[in-house]
């Protein structure tokens, strides 16, 4: 499977730039990713889904380039299937992990043969749109990561591409959470019925109301609001 340099230059720029001191360029993302494409072309079909894990420190070093990777790694996946006449059994999805079981500057790729029946249900079942209200002077400190702006509620966390906060962390559901503001205002996370629910003090719990005194995790991420003056 051959890429065009040129092209995919023009498409991970921007990442590459984002990415700069993790040691990994976006480049041996996207090779990696091809490489598992290719090992899973059978009968003219080619993988649909691949989860791309990445050593902890590297995962944290591309987090904020992680939509503009995905969008890139599909569309040159999208260009590959049309170039050699693959098929898939559904739309392709993109995911990040970090896991410690990769080294630092290493890629493992992991690629699934996904039926559409998932997304299906998924459409089904749509949640009816909700208005974002704007949020001013608020951020979520994630710890080993550093400060995220927390613009607007309706905010989801979750390991999935589309969510607000992206964690790349295997015990994090893709859509895990969502802070919505209360009535008397103040910011509400609330679990979106993960695997792992929200572990405040050790307890499991469905709903907490956010403060700075509180830290709460998710998986094996731990946050905490921020009020800015």
């Amino acid at each position: 499977m051959t890429a065009d340099k040129p092209r995919l230059e023009r498409f991970l720029a921007g990442a590459a730039r984002l990415a700069t001191g993790s040691g990994l360029h976006p480049l041996m993302l996207l090779q990696a990713v091809e490489a598992a494409a290719e090992r899973s072309v059978s009968d003219g079909k080619m993988a649909n889904a691949y989860v791309i894990q990445l050593a902890p420190g590297d995962a944290g070093e591309i987090a904020g380039a992680i939509g503009q990777l995905s969008q890139a790694i599909v569309s040159i996946l999208e260009e590959r299937q049309r170039t050699d006449g693959l098929r898939t059994l559904g739309p392709l999805a993109v995911e990040f992990a970090a896991s410690s079981a990769v080294a630092p500057g290493r890629v493992l790729v992991e690629t699934t043969f996904r039926l559409p029946s998932e997304a299906s249900q998924q459409r089904g079942n749509l949640r009816p749109t909700q208005a974002l209200k704007r949020q001013r002077n608020r951020s979520l400190f994630i710890e080993g990561t550093g400060r995220v702006p927390l613009r607007h509620t309706p905010f989801t966390i979750g390991r999935a591409t589309d969510c607000d906060l992206v964690l790349l962390d295997f015990a994090v559901s893709r859509r895990h959470a969502v802070i919505v503001e209360a009535s008397n205002g103040q910011l509400l996370l609330r679990d979106l019925g993960s695997r792992n629910k929200l572990i405040v003090n050790g307890a499991a719990t469905d709903e907490v109301v956010l403060d700075a005194e509180l830290r709460v995790s998710l998986g094996g991420t731990t946050l905490w609001l921020e009020e800015l003056p």
